[in-house]
């Protein structure tokens, strides 16, 4: 009978885990309903051999073979694995002794398997409500992003939860005189944890307007400056349209109204048609850095302009250095016949796509491997970061960099989503 019982315990336990880490990350169950199906009863056969031959550090050991048979099935790093785990068994944990510090306090039951089993079986179904309602695959994005500071909070759930889940194995009735420490710790954590949240959102946005505020102006500018083009070609064109009237020329008349009416300045039109202003601001100001150094800078922004996943300061970031690095190739190529930057704004095959290409002297493969590196630099000491922050933006949103060298150009395509 025991032996059943700690069966139906597993069964619901499992079941719980797995649901939340197919909300934590996607990738690990990205072959339908029926994968997490086989793969809840080929976990529950695990924990029955564990039971039944008396494993010592059962659940120490049922981790690891979860942790095994994930990573057989998928691409995904160990550490990040061990990450996803940990996660989803501290927010399964957080609950259970939530659910069972509720029971007691209440003085609703007394004995340890109804507790279990009542436990687990509402554990399942705030399971499922998370499945279907709770961003945890946000966690995973601010793991990327934030790694030490997550690293800790889950240091400081981790240890009372440790603690708690000791308590339990040993002496049941010791979760009594505990329980209450350590809702009050968790509690004060994920308070920590909220609090950070809402400081980092508010950094964002101080960031975010920093940005605006430095580059509103430049795109003051350039709309200005498009105006005046226009206002004078306008003018312009209107005094040849004046002359063809004096020649009677109809075919010319035609030609010129159709050129008036329709009239646009298309190389800086193409930067007013982002739907970003910060955007265009910064392609604005770098196509004039670029002329001031010879260099022409064309920017090719596709219609309706791409939905990236990043924030606007980060997508000031990585088209700042990609574009600057990109200038000062192409500057150093002295012996180009001609010195190109090709900006490329687009989507291809479901992935959002940020392209640089620039005229550039031939590039080594093992420099090519090397330009993500922190540090690493041909230009001397304390350079080497920019690069290094383009790719640790794009790596926090699981984006892909490719980088190529053909005919005179190097070409760093950057790629989120697909």
């Amino acid at each position: 009978m025991e032996f059943v019982y700690f069966i139906i315990m597993n069964i619901l336990e499992i079941t719980s885990l797995i649901l939340v880490l197919s909300k934590i990350d996607k990738r690990l169950f990205l072959k339908g309903p029926m994968y997490k199906v086989i793969l809840i009863v080929l976990h529950i056969i695990i924990v029955t051999l564990f039971i039944y031959f008396n494993i010592p550090l059962k659940e120490v050991m049922l981790g690891i073979a979860i942790l095994l048979v994930f990573k057989l099935i998928t691409d995904i790093s160990v550490k990040l694995l061990i990450f996803e785990y940990t996660i989803a068994t501290i927010y399964l944990l957080s609950i259970q002794l939530m659910i069972v510090f509720l029971f007691q306090l209440l003085g609703i039951i007394k004995q340890n398997d109804f507790i279990a089993i009542s436990c687990n079986l509402i554990l399942l179904v705030i399971s499922i409500f998370t499945y279907r309602y709770i961003p945890l695959n946000e966690i995973v994005t601010l793991y990327n992003r934030f790694k030490k500071i997550i690293q800790w909070l889950i240091i400081l759930i981790a240890i009372p939860l440790g603690i708690y889940f000791v308590s339990w194995k040993i002496d049941f009735n010791s979760v009594n005189y505990i329980s209450l420490i350590i809702v009050g710790i968790i509690t004060w954590t994920l308070i920590v944890a909220i609090v950070f949240k809402q400081l980092l959102q508010i950094k964002q946005k101080q960031k975010a307007n920093e940005i605006y505020m430095e580059y509103n102006p430049i795109l003051e500018n350039l709309l200005d400056d498009v105006r005046a083009k226009q206002h004078d070609i306008k003018n312009q064109l209107n005094a040849i349209y004046g002359i063809a009237e004096k020649s009677q020329d109809n075919e010319l008349l035609d030609y010129l109204n159709t050129v008036i009416d329709g009239y646009q300045l298309h190389s800086d039109d193409i930067l007013l048609n982002t739907g970003n202003n910060i955007i265009s601001a910064i392609l604005y100001s770098k196509k004039i850095k670029a002329r001031q150094n010879n260099i022409e800078l064309n920017c090719n922004c596709y219609t309706p302009f791409p939905k990236y996943p990043i924030e606007d300061y980060e997508f000031v970031d990585i088209l700042g250095n990609l574009i600057d690095n990109a200038i000062e190739a192409a500057t150093n190529y002295q012996s180009a016949i001609k010195k190109e930057v090709h900006v490329n704004l687009f989507e291809e095959n479901n992935s959002t796509v940020i392209e640089v290409k620039n005229t550039s002297l031939p590039v080594k493969f093992e420099t090519l491997d090397k330009v993500f590196e922190k540090g690493y630099s041909t230009k001397g000491n304390n350079r080497g970061f920019g690069l290094y922050n383009v790719n640790k933006i794009v790596k926090s949103y699981k984006g892909n960099i490719q980088i190529s060298y053909e005919e005179e150009q190097i070409c760093f395509k950057i790629l989120f989503g697909g």
